[in-house]
């Protein structure tokens, strides 16, 4: 029940608009901020303040306020309320009673009920500890299942290194392979050319000589011709 009206506090009319309400707030709460004013009753004067402003600023609290406030002022709503408030604490008694007679006819019934239920549930327990041994033996061959499927899994791993380990040395033994094949093609290669270099030089030699030959040959053919004249 609203005890305080909120225009009254911030000082405007309850026709006016939401920057009248902005600006009277901000008036009030520098007027009566506890910083500002050493009045006793400024904080609380402050707080209603803020609960005014928080509830006006918005259009949905504002219009529920102002229904609010304009039932409060209906005298008929006054009776009303009290009546209300009265046949409201009639009910909660009558209630209250039916509560008691309906627990007290029930109980047996209850009883039945918890009596019945206790018994399905040592059943299903049962049923749940013969269920629970099927899985455990269950889980207990799904657990030797893995454990032959892991040391499968071990076996194919060993196999698989050792593969690779023989490609490793296959791939080493081809690499030294062409690394010698290399060298050999080189040191052929040297020969070959050294080969070349000196076929090159005897011919060279022999044609010297030759040319050599020739030359003296064709000196001493002129002396003999020399001497004839």
């Amino acid at each position: 029940m609203i005890e305080q009206n909120y225009y009254a506090i911030l000082g405007v009319k309850e026709n006016a608009s939401l920057d009248e309400i902005k600006k009277a707030y901000k008036k009030a709460a520098i007027q009566y901020h506890p910083d500002n004013n050493t009045d006793e009753k400024a904080e609380e004067l402050f707080h209603q303040i803020t609960i005014a402003y928080d509830v006006l600023k918005k259009e949905k609290t504002r219009k529920e306020y102002d229904i609010d406030l304009d039932l409060i002022r209906d005298p008929y709503f006054c009776d009303t309320e009290k009546k209300v408030e009265k046949i409201l604490q009639k009910l909660d008694e009558n209630s209250n009673r039916l509560r008691n007679e309906l627990k007290i006819k029930h109980l047996k019934e209850i009883e039945e009920q918890l009596k019945k239920s206790s018994e399905e549930y040592r059943r299903r327990l049962q049923e749940s500890k013969q269920e629970e041994k099927l899985y455990q033996e269950t889980l207990s061959r799904e657990d030797d299942r893995i454990e032959r499927f892991k040391r499968k899994i071990a076996r194919e791993e060993e196999q698989n290194q050792i593969i690779k380990e023989m490609k490793q040395q296959r791939d080493k033994n081809r690499a030294e392979r062409n690394i010698a094949r290399a060298c050999y093609e080189e040191k052929l290669e040297e020969i070959s050319s050294e080969l070349k270099r000196r076929r090159n030089e005897h011919r060279r030699e022999k044609i010297i000589e030759i040319t050599a030959r020739l030359n003296s040959k064709e000196g001493k053919g002129n002396k003999h011709l020399s001497k004839k004249i």
